[in-house]
């Protein structure tokens, strides 16, 4: 086993990711889709939502230029990939 092996992803906010995960659902089809890495707000944190499980938020880019943020979205580390 090698030490770099066992090196977790680390993203700080507003760094650039790709979604690599597959999705059912509502958020079916965003596979492949970029996403930049956020901070849980005020109401989601009021909600209950915590990074304490080793989970990061994620905004969904849109397709287009300029339009509004498609999802937000809780990932694992794992599951995206720097841009």
């Amino acid at each position: 086993v090698q030490p770099e092996n066992l090196a977790f992803p680390r993203h700080g906010p507003g760094d650039a990711v790709t979604l690599e995960v597959e999705f059912a659902g509502e958020q079916e089809g965003l596979e492949g889709r970029a996403a930049v890495v956020s901070e849980l707000t005020e109401e989601e944190l009021q909600l209950g939502f915590s990074a304490r499980g080793g989970r990061i938020v994620v905004d969904v880019l849109p397709l287009m230029i300029g339009g509004p943020v498609v999802d937000r979205l809780l990932m694992w580390p794992e599951d995206l990939r720097p841009r």
